[in-house]
């Protein structure tokens, strides 16, 4: 991935190579362990209007046993039989820890951290819209307001 002499369409088939391995090693069941921090990596599913990291998804394997999975998760606090869900800040920090080296498997032209939005323009109150609240008034402070 960083030959400056390899193809466009070299790397893409390269990056295909390392998404299927990587999907062949989440569905197998089996504990991943990070050779980095020595956490299991479950498997990650995008739902309706959240991510969910499934830590409890391991089975027991001739290079992983059940009893070593536990032991190397046993410094978290959380319950591991429930599935983690991801908020925005946490898959934040996680992209933004990532090693460049993990970034170039990725193949994006910039860091993931900066793919998400992190803020959100307001367009100052002369110029936003004015909507009707009860009693007939105008206000444009509706839409800066939580519920």
């Amino acid at each position: 991935m960083r030959g400056p002499k390899l193809e466009h369409l070299k790397k893409i088939e390269i990056l295909k190579k390392i998404v299927k391995r990587c999907n062949s090693m989440g569905g197998t069941r089996l504990a991943v362990v990070c050779s980095r921090c020595g956490c299991i990596n479950g498997m990650v599913k995008k739902k309706q209007m959240k991510i969910v990291h499934d830590r409890a998804r391991v089975a027991d394997s001739a290079d992983c046993s059940l009893e070593e999975c536990r032991l190397a998760i046993s410094h978290t606090k959380a319950n591991m039989t429930l599935p983690l869900n991801l908020d925005p800040k946490r898959v934040y920090e996680l992209l933004k820890n990532m090693y460049d080296e993990d970034c170039e498997l990725l193949y994006p032209n910039d860091r993931p951290e900066k793919l998400m939005f992190t803020s959100i323009i307001v367009p100052p109150t002369s110029i936003r819209p004015s909507v009707f609240v009860d009693g007939g008034t105008q206000s444009n402070e509706n839409d800066t307001q939580r519920d």
